[in-house]
């Protein structure tokens, strides 16, 4: 059965092939690996952050799960960048930056996914003396997040969007946004859902959605569970204390399970469902390592 985590982080210092072990291990089959974060680096350095999350996907795949990878500048970092450089322009300069090398990679077929990018949601870490830029720096971001779109679109890549506390009224207006871009919504995957998975709820967004118990619990008696295409996701981090912060390593393969004991699905179904979701996203073959 296809068991696939569409959102895992691996760090240097981290758990990385022994994280991935454990998941094969229990059934896991693939998943994505998505930029990496560090404390101990610069925050616009992406050269070298796009090169670790590079070499944690490779360790993970040494043990035999297929990957797919995802690059990009994660809103957050902007807010980071900002109270080191107290310059509006000089941030936006700094991240726009990391999108060209994002896009650099998914040109040359290194990386098969942009993301996580999206909308900041740590206006809370902004230096006091800085919150007066905080409207501009709203603007700014969405203004960033459409020219990511523009360029997915020419590409034909899919972007992973991060959007942690969106509502439906929200994934419309960045559904419109993707469509002005010329991005088709299908191609778009938003990170952490909700089980938002009726297309007045998404919006032709993908939901990839955490599996929260309680996401897992609404998940199960959704009355389209059969009908509309989902992906699961864990959101692990592999570094300490994060371990559990959001869902362990084992997750998205009890919730697959748990699907499968539902009765609503054979084994078979579910991976039939699964890979077609995955090949229609990410325009790969799923369960194949994607690069040697």
């Amino acid at each position: 059965m296809t068991v696939h985590d569409n959102h895992v982080h691996f760090h240097e210092g981290g758990l990385g092939r022994l994280a991935a072990r454990v998941f094969r291990t229990i059934g896991g089959t693939s998943m994505t690996v998505v930029t990496t974060y560090s404390r101990s680096i610069e925050p616009w350095n992406y050269e070298l952050l796009f090169r670790m999350t590079t070499e944690q996907e490779a360790a993970v795949r040494s043990e035999e799960v297929a990957t797919l990878l995802a690059l990009g500048p994660h809103p957050n970092s902007l807010i980071e960048i900002l109270n080191h450089t107290r310059s509006l322009e000089r941030a936006a300069e700094l991240q726009r930056a990391g999108f060209v090398r994002a896009f650099d990679a998914l040109e040359a077929q290194q990386a098969e996914c942009l993301g996580e990018i999206g909308l900041a949601t740590n206006y809370d870490r902004l230096e006091h003396r800085l919150t007066h830029l905080i409207p501009t720096l709203r603007e700014l971001e969405q203004t960033i997040l459409r020219e990511a779109f523009v360029r997915a679109a020419e590409l034909e890549v899919p972007v992973m969007l991060h959007t942690p506390t969106a509502s439906p009224d929200s994934l419309a207006q960045i559904a419109k946004w993707a469509k002005e871009a010329g991005l088709s919504t299908d191609r778009v995957i938003q990170h952490f859902s909700k089980p938002f998975l009726d297309p007045q709820e998404n919006h032709g967004i993908l939901p990839s959605i955490v599996c929260h118990s309680s996401n897992i619990h609404r998940l199960l008696k959704h009355p389209g569970l059969t009908e509309h295409p989902f992906l699961l996701e864990t959101d692990y981090m592999d570094l300490h204390p994060f371990y559990e912060q959001v869902c362990p390593i084992h997750q998205t393969v009890r919730v697959m399970y748990e699907l499968e004991q539902s009765g609503r699905f054979s084994a078979d179904q579910l991976t039939t469902m699964f890979d077609r979701t995955i090949e229609r996203i990410y325009r790969v073959q799923p369960g194949v390592r994607i690069r040697s």
